[in-house]
C-alpha cells in the first residue's frame, strides 16, 4: 500500500523533462486498417503531445506500387513493390507523416521514431533517409538490412525547440535498395517516443523499485526516531 502511494507521487514529481513513450502509433491494422491511400490517420495518438497525426503522403518511385501488404503477424503493413523486371527497385519511394503539437506542450525537445521493416533479400544495405520539416529542420539516415526478414530500426531527432501549435512533418525516402523483379519494402508498427514538458505538470519515468524501497525505509526510520524522542520526553515530564 505504501509503495503504491509512493509510485503515484513520483509519477507527477517536479522534474523538468519527462518521456512519453508511443505518443503516436501506426500499426496499419483494424479497426483503422491501412487501405493504401494518403491521409491515413494514426491508429493511436496521445492528445497530450499531438493534436493530430496523419500519413499525409504515400508515393511509390518509378514503376513502384504502394499499398497494403502483409506484416509478420499476417495482418496489415505499408508496402512498396517494384515492377516486373530485374532492373526494377523501390528507390525514390517515400511517405510523409504530419503532426501538430498539442496546446498544453510547453516544450518538445526530442522525438525518437521506432519501426519494423522488411526489405527483399539483396546484397548490401539499403538506406532510409528521414527528413524533418515544418517548424524544425533536420535529416537522419538509417541503414536497412536487406535479408527478406522483419527487422527493427530507430532514429532520434534531439535538440528540438517545438511548442504548442507547431506543425511538423517527417518524410522517409528510400534509396540504395537492390534491384529485382517484384522486390518489396514494408513498414509496420511506427511509434514515436517523445521528451516533453506539459505546462507545469511533467510526465516522468517511474523510479526503480530499489529507489522506492530506500525512500520507504527512510520514512520508517524517521518515524521510529520521532517516536523514541516523544517517549523520552514523556518519561522526563512524569
Amino acid at each position: 500500500m505504501f509503495a503504491l502511494a509512493f509510485f503515484a507521487f513520483s509519477a507527477v514529481g517536479g522534474v523538468q523533462a519527462g518521456v512519453i513513450r508511443e505518443a503516436v502509433n501506426w500499426d496499419f491494422d483494424s479497426p483503422n486498417a491501412y487501405n493504401g491511400a494518403s491521409g491515413y490517420a494514426a491508429n493511436s495518438l496521445d492528445p497530450n503531445v499531438f493534436n493530430s497525426g496523419v500519413m499525409s503522403k504515400v508515393r511509390g518511385g518509378q514503376s513502384v506500387t504502394q499499398g497494403a501488404g502483409t506484416d509478420q503477424d499476417g495482418l496489415t503493413a505499408l508496402q512498396f513493390k517494384a515492377g516486373n523486371g530485374n532492373s526494377k527497385n523501390v528507390n525514390r519511394s517515400y511517405f510523409v507523416l504530419s503532426f501538430t503539437v498539442a496546446a498544453n506542450v510547453s516544450s518538445l525537445s526530442s522525438i525518437t521514431i521506432n519501426y519494423n521493416y522488411l526489405a527483399s533479400s539483396e546484397t548490401g544495405n539499403a538506406v532510409n533517409t528521414w527528413t524533418l520539416g515544418g517548424a524544425a529542420s533536420a535529416s537522419r539516415s538509417v541503414s536497412i538490412t536487406q535479408n527478406g526478414n522483419w527487422n527493427s530500426a530507430s532514429v532520434t531527432f534531439s535538440g528540438l525547440q517545438l511548442g504548442a501549435g507547431n506543425a511538423v512533418t517527417f518524410t522517409d525516402t528510400l534509396s540504395s535498395y537492390g534491384k529485382g523483379s517484384g522486390n518489396v519494402a514494408k513498414f509496420d508498427n511506427l511509434t514515436f517516443d517523445t521528451v516533453v514538458t506539459l505546462g507545469d505538470i511533467v510526465v516522468t519515468p517511474v523510479p526503480e523499485p530499489i529507489t522506492c524501497a530506500l525512500a520507504l525505509f527512510g520514512l520508517v526510520f524517521a518515524g521510529r526516531g520521532a517516536g523514541r524522542y516523544y517517549q523520552a520526553r514523556k518519561r522526563q515530564s512524569v
